[in-house]
């Protein structure tokens, strides 16, 4: 509903404001008009409007129009017949807002002309008055015309609301062609102010607005039925429009602000000028305000929006990439942005969790700064989130190509460049709050990427304590750990490092060896199995209490049966017990991302180590057994996520460690904890070392041990020194030419 004051004189009939009325009552236009102003009290539509029970008043000497416009609140001014000079400050005051008929074809710039239907140049009819305009069309052109526009300082000029054009007949006078040009302008003119009015109603300066669209659903009903209960309107899209009308709620569609309908399938909605410039402009900055104004632009109080579910199109196996790009969002992140930046003036939503706390603040009136910036962050983490999953998505498809391209990432074989891109980000969703950070008197909290295939995905709480950093980074430590074995396998560790490791003919001989391997470090440690774990497997960490008199703090396995977990639970209350469902080949990381100081460093994911294996070469006389080769690859598997520099034995016969030296900076101290810590089983055991022997002194070492056998990179500028001792105790050793460094 739109408010008129029409401005009418002496010098017509009155029939431009007989048909706004006629329209009003007919329903056509919704409008009031406020008052008729006449310049002369002889002026017919004082009649039509007194008919009409409309109120009039004549102008008095000294009466100010400008006063009187102001007093009525308008929101548009017709000039319909009226001959005086409207003045300057009237038309500042009321710019795009004051309508005039001319009879005449106006152009849109100044130094332009409109073109006939015949593609002559129309009469603009500057200055002329109606009888003058309409004989210089009879005399010089074959179609007349009028305009319909917004009055500026520009005599006869302005934005140009509406133009139609008249054919002039034969035998047309200045009566007949006059009278047709009338019928045209009443039809033009009710044609504006139903537009105009369209505008006005769906963006009224004082009335608040809430634009509405999202793509999860959830609690958007009453949370918009809230809002209309605090006496907002609702702009809204598409699908959510069809939640709303499906509910009776009313709503205002979304092209009625834009004035386009939402197109190709669509990408185009709420993109346009009018919406953003509703969201951005800043409502106390006086020229924003003033700009808003003329350009008709009102306040978008509220932004409620979230985007098109691309996490989960990219989730889905054999996604086209067509169909991922379709799920791109673009107009929801253009509101939220848009949004987020002015968070003083306009409130951002995103997530439906915060419906009903927004709602009861705005009814308690308590909505303060520090909630509309919490907003305004809890958006760019939004945006920020999902443009990640995008960017990561879109990388990810090509970099097994890139990677492929370039061969070996071993910087002195030259990598290419390309399979790292110049901004890099990882999304991240928090799955949970930590018991504390490293320290109990730190905090912290475990994100994971979006589709991530990670067991931590899963990772489930069934019992026992919550988990620190240090707990899962343990769990991680153990995942990377098993990550390389289809069989049975089981590890104990504390600080990340592992403690033993063991394959076995089933899980329960895996866990009961990997305790053996170091049960005095295992105390207080963290079992991670990639296998099923059953109340037999069970029992074995209640042998190590009852036996050893030690405990273990965390169990986290594929999934455990009941009775297991009820034994678990009885055994010790505190013992955290998890499940992380199916464990896979698909769990290991392509890349790697290590955290430094503001930063992080990104890296391929060391995990081809079974292509590696072909380039193994045995550098010693003696020659080891196949035995011994199955029980290096074993080793080898086991050193690649122990710590370095790492230096570990392996039982002669048997898949488990016997002695563990990891995190040293000296490579033979490393040896000497591992042979000290096997004793006995070093005898014909398997030695392998994460990296090369710079010397040979770890080698006469494993030599006095009885070591059966070394595994190591080798390309040590002392290899010769190494290889040498190594034959002289009839030890077998293979260089596996690549390193297997882990931090």
């Amino acid at each position: 509903m739109i408010r008129l004051v029409i401005l009418i004189s002496n010098a017509g009939t009155g029939s431009n404001l007989q048909a706004i009325i006629d329209a009003i009552k007919n329903k056509k236009l919704k409008a009031i008009i406020s008052v008729v102003v006449s310049s002369s009290k002889k002026a017919q539509g004082l009649k039509r409007a007194k008919k009409n029970n409309i109120p009039a008043l004549v102008l008095k000497k000294g009466d100010s129009v400008e006063k009187i416009l102001e007093k009525y609140a308008t929101d548009y001014i017709v000039l319909a017949g009226w001959i005086r000079v409207i003045s300057k400050s009237i038309i500042d005051k009321f710019k795009n807002r004051i309508i005039n008929i001319h009879p005449g074809l106006i152009p849109d710039r100044i130094n332009e002309t409109v073109k006939t239907p015949d593609g002559t140049k129309a009469l603009w009819n500057r200055g002329k008055m109606t009888v003058n305009a309409v004989r210089q069309f009879l005399d010089q052109s074959t179609y007349a015309g009028s305009s319909i526009h917004f009055l500026t300082q520009e005599f006869d000029f302005g934005p140009v609301l509406a133009r139609d054009f008249e054919k002039i007949k034969k035998n047309d006078t200045v009566g007949s062609l006059y009278k047709r040009l009338k019928s045209k302008e009443h039809k033009m003119l009710i044609a504006v102010l139903i537009n105009l009015s369209n505008k006005s109603t769906t963006m009224k300066r004082s009335q608040k607005y809430a634009l509405i669209s999202v793509y999860d659903k959830t609690g958007i009903v009453d949370f918009a039925k809230q809002l209309h209960s605090l006496g907002y309107k609702i702009i809204s899209t598409g699908g959510t429009g069809k939640v709303l009308k499906d509910h009776n709620i009313l709503f205002v569609p979304i092209q009625e602000i834009t004035g386009n309908p939402e197109s190709f399938d669509g990408r185009m909605k709420t993109i346009s000028f009018e919406i953003e410039s509703g969201i951005l402009y800043d409502r106390k900055n006086k020229s924003h305000q003033k700009q808003a104004s003329e350009l008709g632009i009102k306040d978008i109080d509220m932004v409620v929006c979230n985007l098109y579910p691309f996490e989960k199109t990219i989730s889905k196996k054999n996604v086209k990439l067509d169909e991922a790009i379709e799920n791109i969002d673009v107009g929801g992140p253009t509101m939220l942005r848009a949004a987020a930046k002015n968070f003083k003036n306009v409130l951002v939503v995103v997530d439906p969790d915060d419906y009903e706390n927004i709602s009861g603040s705005l009814m308690k009136k308590s909505v303060n700064s520090t909630m509309r910036q919490n907003l305004a962050a809890k958006a760019f983490s939004h945006l920020s989130f999902y443009d990640s999953q995008i960017a990561s998505y879109l990388d990810n498809l090509s970099f097994p190509r890139r990677r492929e391209s370039t061969g070996s990432s071993d910087v002195r074989s030259g990598y290419d460049k390309s399979l790292f891109p110049e901004i890099y980000t990882i999304p991240g969703r928090k799955l949970f709050d930590l018991r504390y950070g490293e320290n109990p008197h730190q905090s912290g909290a475990v994100y994971i990427e979006p589709n991530s295939s990670s067991p931590f995905a899963k990772l489930q709480r069934l019992a026992g304590r919550k988990l620190s950093l240090i707990n899962v980074t343990d769990i991680n430590a153990g995942l990377e750990s098993l990550q390389f074995f289809k069989e049975p396998a089981a590890v104990v560790l504390k600080h990340n490092s592992p403690c033993g490791i063991s394959l076995g003919k089933n899980a329960k001989e895996a866990l009961a060896q990997a305790i053996e391997s170091d049960p005095e470090s295992a105390f207080g440690g963290v079992i991670v199995m990639n296998k099923p774990m059953d109340k037999k497997i069970a029992e074995e960490i209640v042998a190590f209490k009852d036996e050893r008199h030690s405990n273990i703090d965390i169990v986290a396995v594929p999934e455990i049966s009941n009775d297991a977990l009820e034994l678990l639970k009885k055994l010790r209350k505190t013992l955290g017990i998890y499940t992380f469902g199916n464990f896979s080949e698909t769990n290991m990381n392509r890349k790697n991302v290590k955290p430094i100081q503001g930063g992080f460093v990104l890296q391929d994911g060391d995990i081809d180590v079974e292509k590696s294996l072909k380039n193994w070469e045995i550098v010693t006389k003696v020659k080891p057994s196949k035995k011994q080769l199955d029980q290096m690859k074993i080793a080898w598997k086991f050193i690649m996520r122990i710590p370095s520099n790492s230096i570990i034995v392996v039982d002669r016969d048997l898949p488990m460690t016997r002695g563990i030296g990891s995190r040293q900076t000296s490579r033979v101290r490393a040896t000497k904890i591992a042979l000290e810590q096997a004793k006995k089983f070093a005898k014909g055991g398997i030695l392998a070392s994460d990296s090369f022997f710079p010397f040979d002194d770890s080698v006469k070492l494993s030599a006095k041990y009885g070591i059966g056998a070394i595994i190591e990179q080798g390309d040590s500028i002392n290899d010769k020194e190494s290889i040498k001792a190594a034959n002289e105790a009839e030890i077998p050793m293979v260089f596996t030419h690549r390193r297997a460094f882990w931090h």
